[in-house]
């Protein structure tokens, strides 16, 4: 019998004690198909304002009363069903306190106790129990006058104490070219006068997805991610970390699962923030979205996916409704919610962490690109359809990279491993030890040879981000040519103030000796489209190139050939642009860069990547 929403406010209405700040006169907000309510100390549900003319009382009925999560705009599906702008929601909106309003976080230090409170000291905010806010002395709100954008900041004080120990803010923004998701900015700092060894911050909400509200299928992966120190199927949460709470579903609400349901249930999860010293500020990011499918027959489920893979958040949680159980509504449809985070970290492939012959399920990750080491230039990945992943040429790549997936979908043993267990694949010989329905693959060494160390290839697409550091690399090349040639396909979709970066090989630093820039390609610093390309040489490690302006929306095929004392830059096939260069000393482990960490990203995607030898 799994928790109801009534039992656990019972329950935790006895909770700690705080100093009372009333947490109203918050904040909707909102932009292109998502809208937020937030309230003034940060979690979200607030009451119901005719911000975006949905009505001048609530846009549902029956009423909902708060906004949480909902659809900014309206949308018909093929069906011609209407779902009015502001009716669908995604976290438990209901007015009363006690019952409902199920979305919130908070924040503390960790320090292990045997008496079990583990958290010293803590604040949050959860519009759910009374009488949040806790532990805070003041907490504010703001937005822009657009209603895009809002900042909320609190000042943690424990009970009884005469300082603050914590400033929290979360700025909610909406993403730039990501119509579908808002990030939240969470920027925690030690006001205190001593070093906290271990902070941790919580967010927890209650998938609540109409027009099934207390009905959810809910799926969690990444939480083996290195930041992630728990995860669980419960949404009711107090947002008190000492307080007992323990996954709905005891058996397989914790860790990754997929479509787990459906009954009433969320999420709630614990990430680390690291130690911070006094007046320290670190910051953490995450993102809440919702989809609906669109008119060329792409799935609500694969939007909100392709969202979360723009923002590189791999670690998430998803809310659909079960309007279509028992089949696990496999679309997503109408709407599919969605919490999003990036780990810091790659994230451990399953077989690493249970062993190989324990990890034969099946994953619906976010697309990953850290292919197998038989042949990097193919797109294989734990993304890719079973069907595809586990037959044909590409089987071993699967069985290497995602044993996990090929679980009912590989060919009989026997045939796998006949004879001495030895196969001829792409001219790379690889033995089998098998169990059961799939073959584990390893190197069967002294006969493969070693992957290419001279090339790096990205097929499929991908929204190009900025880095967040000088190790937030997309790969490395080990032994990289002299003379080269880069090629890709780049469909630019808005324009950026300043040089915004593409794509970036260098040895480590961004400009401007040898080895900074071999190549690096930007597009221009005028608000234009127009590439920026440098080749560098010995003699001058920021030599450039400029093309004409490529069109929006538009794929363009670019190629940057250099070889001997000649750079070319082609677009679509044509010659734009050519330079004389010098010599090119040999260079080793140049790390490439899809959107560098000192420049603003472009507004664009990026597909078909290769470089390598002319």
């Amino acid at each position: 019998m799994f928790l109801s929403k009534r039992c656990v406010s019972i329950t935790a209405i006895f909770l700690s004690g705080s100093r009372l700040v009333r947490s109203q006169g918050g904040k909707i907000i909102g932009k292109t198909n998502v809208a937020l309510g937030i309230r003034k100390c940060g979690a979200l549900n607030e009451q119901y304002q005719n911000v975006f003319g949905w009505g001048p009382g609530d846009p549902a009925s029956p009423p909902i009363g708060y906004v949480g999560i909902r659809n900014k705009k309206p949308y018909t599906d093929s069906k011609n069903n209407i779902f009015a702008a502001g009716t669908i929601t995604g976290v438990d909106r209901f007015a009363s306190i006690g019952y409902g309003r199920n979305e919130g976080w908070s924040a503390g230090t960790y320090a292990p106790s045997l008496s079990g409170d583990n958290y010293p000291q803590w604040c949050g905010d959860n519009g759910h129990f009374a009488p949040a806010p806790f532990n805070m002395k003041s907490c504010t709100i703001r937005a822009n006058k657009q209603q895009t954008k809002a900042i909320s900041t609190m000042f943690c004080r424990m009970k009884g104490e005469q300082k603050d120990f914590l400033k929290v803010r979360h700025k909610y923004a909406p993403v730039n070219g990501q119509p579908n998701l808002y990030r939240v900015t969470v920027i925690i700092q030690n006001k205190s006068t001593v070093t906290y060894d271990d902070v941790r911050y919580f967010r927890m909400f209650d998938w609540d997805i109409d027009p099934t509200p207390y009905s959810e299928y809910i799926t969690h992966q990444g939480t083996t991610c290195s930041d992630v120190a728990s995860s669980k199927n419960n949404g009711f949460c107090h947002p008190d970390p000492n307080a007992a709470c323990d996954p709905i579903d005891p058996v397989n609400g914790a860790g990754d699962f997929t479509d787990l349901g459906y009954f009433d249930h969320g999420s709630t999860f614990e990430f680390k923030i690291g130690s911070l010293k006094p007046r320290q500020t670190k910051r953490i990011k995450f993102y809440y979205g919702l989809s609906h499918p669109d008119g060329g027959g792409t799935t609500a489920l694969n939007k909100i996916l392709s969202a979360l893979n723009s923002v590189g958040a791999n670690v998430y949680s998803l809310g659909k409704s079960d309007s279509f159980h028992p089949n696990l509504n496999p679309t997503g449809k109408p709407y599919t919610f969605a919490f999003g985070y990036k780990c810091s970290k790659k994230l451990p492939l399953e077989e690493d962490v249970v062993g190989p012959q324990d990890a034969r399920k099946k994953t619906s990750a976010v697309l990953q690109n850290n292919y197998s080491w038989i042949n990097r230039n193919k797109n294989i990945n734990c993304m890719t359809d079973p069907e595809i992943l586990c037959t044909g040429g590409n089987r071993i790549e699967g069985l290497l990279q995602c044993p996990r997936s090929c679980a009912g979908h590989c060919a009989d043993d026997e045939t796998v491993c006949a004879g001495d267990g030895d196969i001829d694949c792409d001219n790379y010989q690889l033995r089998f030890a098998c169990w059961d329905t799939c073959g584990l693959c390893y190197q069967d060494e002294g006969t493969c040879p070693s992957p290419a160390d001279n090339v790096f290839s990205l097929e499929g697409k991908k929204r190009i981000t900025t880095a967040s550091s000088v190790e937030d690399y997309d790969g490395v090349v080990a032994n990289p040519p002299t003379d080269y040639v880069l090629r890709f396909t780049i469909e630019p979709t808005g324009l950026v103030a300043g040089y915004s970066s593409i794509i970036h090989f260098t040895t480590g630093k961004n400009c401007c000796g040898y080895g900074t820039r071999v190549p690096g390609v930007w597009f221009d610093g005028e608000e234009t489209d127009r590439l920026f390309v440098v080749t560098g040489h010995d003699a001058n490690g920021n030599a450039y190139l400029y093309s004409a302006e490529l069109a929006l929306n538009i794929e363009s095929n670019v190629e940057i050939l250099v070889v001997g004392t000649k750079s070319t830059l082609s677009v679509n096939g044509v010659v734009v642009s050519t330079m004389i260069i010098g010599d090119r000393s040999p260079l080793s482990d140049v790390k490439v860069f899809i959107g560098s960490p000192w420049y603003t990203a472009a507004d664009a995607f990026i597909s078909n990547v290769y470089f390598g030898p002319a």
